[in-house]
Order: structure tokens, then sequence, then C-alpha cells
């Protein structure tokens, strides 16, 4: 169960255990035990987020609308406009 009542698109486990959930309204989800639970990352928009991929733990984008996207060092704690 996410614990989200928004619309989700994109899923992608960066590991065996965690794992981000991105969809409507800038939704950022996020699972440490392989997907039993969810804690909500904090986006920064409130547009739809279509996908989310990374590269390793640490690193990764979520997309929307063209020309929308972030990207995060820091496992998504913190999310920065990617350009």
């Amino acid at each position: 169960e996410s614990g989200t009542s928004h619309d989700l698109a994109s899923v992608h486990f960066a590991s065996k255990s965690i794992g981000f959930i991105v969809g409507a309204a800038g939704t950022i989800l996020r699972t440490d035990n392989g997907g039993l639970t969810w804690r909500p990352q904090v986006s920064g928009t409130s547009e739809f987020l279509h996908r989310v991929r990374f590269e390793d733990v640490n690193v990764g984008w979520v997309f929307g609308v063209p020309g929308l996207a972030f990207r995060t060092t820091d496992g998504g704690e913190t999310w920065r406009p990617w350009y």
C-alpha cells in the first residue's frame, strides 16, 4: 500500500530494498523495505511526474511534463531542478 490517493505512474528500484514511485501532484514515494511501506518525499512541484530512474541508491531523476526534471544526489532526501 502506497499511502497516497494520487495516481501513480512509474516505479524504479535502485536496489532490492530501496525503490521510488512517482505520479500525480508531484508525488514521490520512497521505500527502504522492498515496498512494504512507502514514505513521501518533497518534489518541489505539483505537476504530474511520469518517470523515475536511479543510477544507484543516491543519484536519480524524475521527469514530468516536457522540460520538467528533478535530480537527487542524496537518495531522494532533496530534489533540485535539473536542466
